[in-house]
């Protein structure tokens, strides 16, 4: 619970000056970052509700702030615990999401979300959701004890979609459109691959399977704790966690190979 504004210390109001000042400063840089990308975002579906970016902000000592058009409002902060890592989860057709690779200092980890619908902020100890009125939602939620767990990710497409699914999770992301003449490239380290979707497995679905129906598997890799996903551009994401890094893009210049 926030102290009653009569108990509040001299150091404490001090604090707070300095994160808001920080938060726009950062919110600058986060706004400069987006304007330069190539790929716009998909205008607004909703005539009255003009789309627009909103900042997330956890603290290093687990205090948790959003900005929307310039009103910075405090949520409930996490809950602190050994080893503790965020997990970001998108519904499958959920708003374009971007994390800093660098935060400004004072913080640990910094989002910025494509809003352009209506929408509520649901906030706990666990977590923050971003919950839309069209049915997607964003959401951030606190892990404990995960920094030495080994996750198994897979790589898939539907629909023309790129997913990045944590399978030790059963949640999965999706990342961009990946056309069926363009191929699919990845890179573990000095190994790169390749495969257009045609030429991807076919996974198992159903009870206690990762993947959707009509899914094509490209590939699977493990790693040290929970990763994190970070959009190097509109059609480059890098996965990182502690034991490296694994960049995942798209090859639309080759002509596709005819399917068997």
């Amino acid at each position: 619970m926030l102290p009653d504004a009569d108990r509040m210390t001299r150091a404490q109001t001090v604090a707070s000056a300095v994160v808001v000042c920080a938060l726009w400063v950062f919110i600058g840089a986060i706004f400069l970052q987006n304007q330069q990308r190539q790929s716009a975002p998909v205008p607004s579906s909703d005539p009255q509700y003009i789309g627009r970016l909103v900042s997330i902000f956890v603290t290093h000592d687990n205090q948790v702030y959003t900005n929307d058009n310039g009103v910075i409002l405090a949520h409930v902060p996490l809950l602190e615990c050994p080893n503790q890592v965020i997990a970001v989860e998108v519904s499958e057709s959920g708003p374009f999401v971007t994390m800093a690779e660098r935060p400004a200092q004072g913080f640990r980890a910094a989002y910025s979300v494509w809003i352009d619908h209506p929408y509520t902020v649901i906030s706990s100890r666990m977590g923050i959701r971003l919950q839309l009125n069209n049915g997607e939602h964003v959401r951030l939620d606190a892990l404990c004890n995960r920094a030495s767990a080994t996750h198994m990710m897979g790589v898939f497409v539907r629909d023309d979609v790129v997913y990045l699914t944590d399978m030790s999770l059963g949640t999965s992301v999706p990342l961009f459109t990946l056309e069926p003449h363009c191929q699919l490239i990845w890179r573990e380290g000095e190994r790169e691959s390749s495969a257009y979707p045609h030429e991807m497995s076919v996974p198992l679905t159903g009870v206690g399977n990762a993947f959707a129906e009509n899914a094509r598997l490209a590939f699977t890799f493990q790693t040290i704790g929970a990763p994190r996903l970070h959009a190097a551009d509109a059609f480059v994401y890098h996965v990182i966690s502690n034991d490296g890094l694994t960049a995942l893009s798209s090859n639309c210049g080759l002509p596709a190979a005819p399917a068997q």
